[in-house]
């Protein structure tokens, strides 16, 4: 511990005080003080988002919320939030919510979507728990979080802005912030990741994980 105080380094998360201090902390995409619009688009109808978030050992799951931007949803038919145990194309799906069928979203509401199946993070040495699949590692990991909506008017979220490539990796190893993955979506999430492609607008939407 006095390493870290010498170093100038904190004892507490900053981004976990203006949470409220929650216990088990939550997880995001990105910084509540990085989001920097509300226009952020998150593509057609029926295509999976999929935002990187990163996670520790012994993080419990229930919940995925978003935020929706200044463009409400209207006429929506489904949507849904899913977790893969990783990015890449061949990310595996550890669970789901249960499909929403709410008409619309209102702008800058709020949205959670609880999954069916709580997930544990990390496990017991060479035990891997909860509902992932045995390719999920134990110990520390980023998860491919999905959100799809499928109706007339999607919204926007709030999050991140950047450009085309912005969330794509730059060197040998890096993780995609942010892809779209799937088309023709409706209630249901594909069972990986295939044909997942880097976003075109460089969108990071703020995603809790709680």
């Amino acid at each position: 511990m006095t390493d870290l105080v010498a170093g100038r380094h904190p004892l507490f998360n900053e981004e976990w005080l203006f949470d409220g201090s929650p216990m088990p902390p939550y997880r995001r995409s990105i910084s509540r003080g990085d989001v920097n619009t509300v226009t952020g688009a998150i593509g057609a109808s029926g295509v999976g988002y999929v935002v990187a978030v990163p996670v520790q050992p012994g993080d419990v799951i229930h919940s995925i919320s978003f935020v929706a931007g200044s463009t409400a949803g209207a006429t929506l038919t489904h949507s849904f939030a899913a977790i893969f145990n990783g990015a890449a194309s061949t990310s595996a799906l550890i669970a789901q919510s249960a499909d929403n069928t709410g008409a619309s979203w209102a702008a800058n509401a709020v949205r959670t979507y609880t999954l069916a199946t709580p997930y544990v993070v990390g496990g017991t040495t060479y035990t891997p728990q909860g509902s992932a699949p045995a390719s999920t590692q134990n110990g520390p990991q980023i998860l491919g979080v999905m959100l799809s909506v499928t109706g007339t008017t999607i919204p926007t979220l709030h999050g991140m802005a950047g450009g085309p490539g912005t969330a794509a990796p730059v060197l040998a190893g890096q993780v995609a912030l942010a892809q779209t993955a799937g088309s023709g979506l409706t209630a249901t999430a594909p069972t990986t990741l295939t044909g997942a492609a880097a976003s075109a607008t460089g969108f990071v939407p703020y995603v809790l994980l709680n």
